[in-house]
């Protein structure tokens, strides 16, 4: 506790409203307070881990809540409404359209959320082990593409490499993320790809996937993550789309660049987000309209982009 009162103290000086006036010093300095009560209350168990969205109704009095590597509240799905009701709500986030949705948010556009909870662990005094690092391995190399995005930088990779010396092993991290498949998640990949289709001189690969074409494989949500990364692969594409109808009436779209194109403003007209040349939102309505509302989008980002100069 002792610890907690002191940093609790420093940061209350921080955020006094009698030192750091402003428009919401007296909200964050209250915010403040509602965590340091959490903190230090001796007399219930600190207990981590995802709440049960079927418990809804019996959530602790004193409950505090992460939000990881969400850009928006919305990107929790069901446990949203359980977040909101939470006494203290925390976010740690990446994504350059994330406007802040905790009580505290630590959003920084850094290439990997994991970056920033190292950055975070290292100012607490944190100690992580060797199942806390393959963990952070893991979400560098999902945010990163296994570091091929261009946002990655040099401290990107220092930050990583200090998860070498926990012992992990990065081969078969890598190999189980990207190249082990399920035969069900195999044949999607397959179906999809014969759905591919382009526009707009090949600049952009779409890939639209209806209920009845998605229903006959045995697969989970997680299992279509990627397949947009093959539409992007295809030569001379600018923008890629993966549009699948999750439910009747709800379409899960996920958008990629292929460097020049800002696709989280195309997400962020459907309500998503996410980053530059990875973004992703939901669209609510008729699947049959989803193709031609996106096109329109597309179109009007591709036609923004400067021409591209040849060489002699």
């Amino acid at each position: 506790e002792t610890e907690i009162k002191q940093n609790y103290r420093e940061r209350a000086k921080l955020l006094h409203p009698d030192r750091n006036p402003g428009e919401n010093a007296l909200e964050n300095f209250q915010k403040l307070s509602v965590a340091y009560d959490v903190l230090k209350d001796e007399t219930g168990e600190f207990v981590f881990g995802l709440i049960n969205p079927e418990e809804e109704g019996v959530i602790p009095e004193k409950t505090a809540a992460i939000a990881v590597d969400c850009a928006d509240a919305g990107r929790m799905g069901e446990y949203a409404a359980l977040f909101e009701k939470c006494a203290f709500r925390f976010v740690i986030d990446h994504h350059k359209t994330n406007a802040g949705f905790g009580d505290i948010s630590f959003i920084r556009p850094y290439p990997a959320t994991a970056q920033l909870i190292m950055e975070l662990a290292d100012e607490l005094g944190a100690y992580l082990d060797a199942n806390t690092a393959k963990c952070l391995y893991v979400a560098f190399l999902t945010d990163t593409g296994r570091f091929a995005y261009s946002g990655v930088t040099e401290q990107t990779m220092r930050a990583a490499g200090r998860l070498y010396g926990f012992g992990i092993d990065t081969a078969d991290i890598a190999r189980q993320l990207f190249s082990v498949r399920t035969l069900s998640k195999t044949k999607l990949l397959g179906r999809a790809l014969e759905l591919l289709e382009t526009a707009f001189d090949g600049r952009a690969c779409m890939i639209f996937m209806n209920r009845e074409q998605y229903a006959p494989f045995d697969t989970e949500d997680c299992d279509n993550d990627g397949i947009v990364n093959y539409a992007l692969d295809v030569k001379g594409c600018e923008i890629a789309v993966f549009a699948h109808e999750r439910e009747k009436g709800l379409t899960k779209v996920s958008l990629r660049s292929a460097g020049r194109a800002d696709v989280s403003r195309i997400a962020q007209a459907f309500g998503g987000g996410g980053h530059t040349l990875a973004a992703g939102c939901c669209i609510e309505g008729n699947f049959e309209n989803v193709p031609s509302e996106l096109m329109r989008r597309i179109k009007a980002a591709l036609e923004e982009l400067p021409e591209e100069s040849g060489g002699a």
